[in-house]
């Protein structure tokens, strides 16, 4: 496991699995609710959507310090997919530990690990 922390006045600390991810991995599919939420280590990752008009579209380039699956701490599916362009290097967070973190008020997380 590795460690997470969030800095600050309302510090607290989680776990979280690492995860590797080869490139051309799906990390997460359009359509699809996740079951945890992900902290980009390193790598990069293109984010694709279908538009109105069925075409699929790369519409951002992400790497470290972004989040993947907060619509699923909402009860929501993901409107995008993320594939990996490199390889890619996550810390891997249950959905309980983003809500957690966003009753402090969207804090900022510190990945250890």
């Amino acid at each position: 496991m590795a460690m997470c922390s969030v800095p600050g006045p309302q510090a607290t600390a989680c776990e979280a699995a690492p995860r590797s991810f080869s490139r051309s991995s799906v990390l997460l599919r359009e359509g699809e609710r996740s079951t945890a939420f992900l902290f980009v280590k390193s790598g990069l990752l293109a984010v694709r959507q279908t538009g109105l008009d069925g075409v699929d579209r790369a519409i951002a380039v992400i790497g470290p310090g972004f989040l993947i699956g907060q619509p699923a701490a909402h009860g929501l599916s993901s409107l995008v997919t993320v594939q990996a362009l490199t390889p890619v290097s996550v810390c891997e967070f249950p959905l309980s530990t983003l809500q957690r973190l966003s009753q402090l008020g969207q804090p900022d997380l510190i990945c250890l690990g």
